[in-house]
């Protein structure tokens, strides 16, 4: 199973390693679904900067998804 390419529910956990920034902000857009993103760095700074280009209904900085605070809203971007 292609974790990245098919939506799956439950505890799941892909870790993609890239060599820029540009890389990881392309490997996140590239998928049809959009529900929630985190990205882990050391550097705050630059998690806001690529977590503001992501495009997802949600993105964590340094934190799992499974955090979300389920008053909010949640779903229907993309194909999520």
């Amino acid at each position: 199973m292609d974790i990245y390419h098919t939506e799956s529910f439950g505890p799941t956990v892909s870790v993609i390693v890239v060599r820029s920034d540009e890389e990881a902000i392309k490997i996140a857009k590239d998928t049809d679904y959009g529900l929630s993103a985190a990205v882990f760095t050391e550097d705050l700074r630059r998690g806001l900067i690529i977590a503001k280009r992501i495009k997802s209904g949600a993105v964590q900085i340094n934190s799992m998804s499974v955090h979300d605070e389920s008053a909010l809203p949640h779903g229907r971007y993309k194909k999520s």
